[in-house]
């Protein structure tokens, strides 16, 4: 069994009044780990040799995608 957030947000921009932006995110715990972890040892493949915690590693590299 997996989790899920919804989050919508209603807003006014200009002159456009019924504006609305919906985020959906349905998880599957061990799929999100395993996909978490094998993003950061990627990611420090293309960092500097050291220590380094997750918030450390920029977003960027750690969630290029690569093909």
């Amino acid at each position: 069994m997996g989790h899920g957030v919804l989050i919508d947000r209603k807003g006014v921009s200009g002159k456009s009044h019924n504006q609305k932006m919906a985020f959906t995110m349905s998880i599957d715990n061990p799929a999100a780990t395993a996909q978490v972890m094998v993003s950061a040892a990627r990611a420090c493949q293309k960092q500097t040799p050291g220590c380094y915690t997750l918030l450390e590693i920029p977003q960027l590299i750690l969630f290029t995608v690569i093909s």
